[in-house]
């Protein structure tokens, strides 16, 4: 049987600071100021999705069941939010921004993904 496959945590930390400094350009209200703070959004977001997410994954539960899953990528929204308060040099002006870009980084992980995940052993 063929193992699940992987993205580096490397790539994934390139392809979310990528994801924000396009969304700089891409979103009007995303404010980056460079690579530097765009780094540190990608490392806070990795970090509030492996502590806070899981958390709070199982509290809404029952409300992600009843949305078919689709509250799952509000979660992902609030942890955007979350990422952007911790890092000085990443702003985001308001909730549609705030929904683009989570959209953006989303897409960026995908396409990674797509692009450079290897199965684990290879």
């Amino acid at each position: 049987m063929a193992g699940k496959r992987r993205l580096h945590p490397v790539v994934s930390l390139l392809a979310t600071a990528g994801a924000l400094l396009a969304g700089e350009r891409l979103i009007p209200g995303v404010q980056v100021d460079g690579w530097a703070p765009a780094l540190l959004g990608a490392l806070a977001l990795a970090m509030v999705n492996i502590l806070i997410k899981p958390v709070l994954s199982l509290l809404t539960l029952p409300i992600t069941i009843l949305t078919l899953g689709l509250f799952s990528f509000v979660l992902s929204i609030a942890m955007l939010a979350l990422a952007s308060w911790l890092v000085e040099g990443v702003r985001i002006a308001d909730a549609l921004s705030l929904v683009l870009l989570a959209a953006l980084v989303a897409g960026m992980q995908a396409l990674a993904w797509l692009v450079f995940a290897r199965r684990k052993g290879d």
